[in-house]
């Protein structure tokens, strides 16, 4: 065997190494949002942020009460993760939009501890004076050590 067929050979596996790593990161990343796991970036690579909802309360485990689309101008509106993992020193904010227009970040919190399998929440209510929510389409996107994360679609009627 001559050493220029040793080192076509070489590359061949090399490429159809690579081919398999690639089609392994592209069904890795399918079955996590098949899963609803919302991995975020490496800057973020041990936070795992699932199912974020809007809910028009809160259980005794700061979970939420049920899972709402719509809310009355009055209502108090809580995003929620739900199952999330967080360790210690991850800075965690929720960013509300209007009409596509970001109107009020939450109050930014920073995890005190490692905290696993555990809901998140913020809630966003009427201001004083206005006493009311603005009637129209509203998203809520979580902002985890500064990179945009998952985001929860809800409207005020």
């Amino acid at each position: 065997m001559s050493f220029s067929r040793l080192y076509l050979s070489r590359k061949f596996l090399l490429a159809i190494l690579l081919i398999l790593l690639g089609v392994l990161v592209v069904s890795c990343q399918s079955f996590s949002r098949l899963m609803g796991i919302n991995y975020l970036s490496a800057q973020t690579a041990d936070i795992r942020i699932r199912h974020v909802v809007s809910s028009s309360g809160l259980d005794a485990d700061s979970c939420p009460i049920d899972r709402a689309s719509s809310f009355a101008p009055s209502d108090s509106i809580y995003i929620v993760a739900e199952a999330s993992d967080v360790p210690a020193g991850t800075d965690i904010f929720a960013r509300l939009s209007y009409e596509e227009e970001p109107v009020e970040d939450s109050v930014l919190i920073t995890a005190d501890q490692d905290y696993f399998d555990t809901c998140i929440y913020f809630v966003f209510e009427a201001t004083s004076g206005a006493e009311v929510l603005n009637r129209g389409q509203y998203s809520a996107q979580l902002i985890v050590n500064g990179n945009p994360g998952p985001s929860v679609d809800f409207e005020v009627q």
